[in-house]
């Protein structure tokens, strides 16, 4: 068994405790996982880190505003009421037993007029500023009739 030592705890550990890395001659890093770990861990409890951790969610959160949004319309309309919590439905693509308001072929359109919606089988719902609750109702209904 191929072993290799970690100058941070100082213990010689299976290379199988390291990560891989292709910028070292080994193909291993140089601190074990346990160590890495530690290291992040204390890095993100300083104000660099933790301003690197709000800028990294700032930029998860712009490349995917419209899951975002649309994430945060659904938890609105189900606390007011306009919508059933998910785990209560069937999926209507597939007929399982629903966890979550998508499904592996959802896909994400604009139509002409600049509203965004979304398409679950052969069934539409817009989704904007103007609609969305109007979206969410036509939503509901079609879950409750795929029951």
């Amino acid at each position: 068994m191929e072993t290799k030592f970690c100058p941070r705890c100082r213990t010689v550990k299976p290379v199988g405790d390291f990560y891989k890395s292709r910028t070292q001659s080994s193909g291993y890093g140089v601190y074990c996982i346990q160590c890495e770990r530690e290291k992040d861990r204390e890095y993100r409890k300083t104000e660099k880190g933790k301003a690197r951790g709000v800028r990294m969610h700032q930029q998860r959160k712009a490349q995917n505003a419209v899951r975002y949004r649309a994430r945060h319309y659904v938890s609105h309309a189900i606390q007011k009421g306009y919508l059933i919590p998910a785990k209560e439905c069937r999926c209507a693509v597939c007929g399982n037993e629903a966890e979550q308001y998508h499904h592996a072929e959802f896909q994400l359109f604009q139509d002409a007029d600049g509203f965004w919606g979304w398409v679950v089988g052969n069934k539409t719902f817009l989704a904007t500023l103007a609609y969305r609750m109007s979206a969410l109702q036509s939503a509901q209904r079609f879950i409750n009739e795929n029951k």
